[in-house]
């Protein structure tokens, strides 16, 4: 019996670390300031709000992908770029809003000035 809750916790911790760290496959990187405005791409900003207010991108939304799993609904159904602190933010934030059906297809780490 023990043995079996030991192998429970294992796979709990196992997934955990997976949808965290694991990178994430076919996306392609842009820089920040290269995000083409007139493209079909929503760009969606994942960064936490004091981050995002501090160095805000142009025409994006903002929804920390903390509240991603509450606020996708507000996110056009489109092909979706998104800029994001890290790529744990990265990893989090594209398997989310690839479980609602989006596609995302890019990302940009931004680089926060001090």
């Amino acid at each position: 019996m023990m043995n079996l809750v030991y192998i429970l916790l294992g796979i709990t911790i196992l997934i955990v670390i997976y949808n965290r760290y694991v990178p994430v496959l076919c996306m392609s990187y842009f820089d920040i300031n290269e995000i083409n405005k007139e493209s079909d791409k929503v760009v969606l900003d994942i960064r936490d709000y004091n981050v995002a207010y501090k160095h805000p991108a142009k025409e994006a939304i903002n929804i920390p992908v903390a509240y991603l799993n509450r606020f996708y609904k507000e996110i056009p159904y489109q092909t979706v770029h998104l800029i994001c602190s890290n790529a744990l933010e990265k990893n989090v934030g594209t398997r989310i809003l690839r479980k609602k059906g989006f596609k995302v297809v890019s990302y940009s780490l931004s680089s926060e000035e001090k």
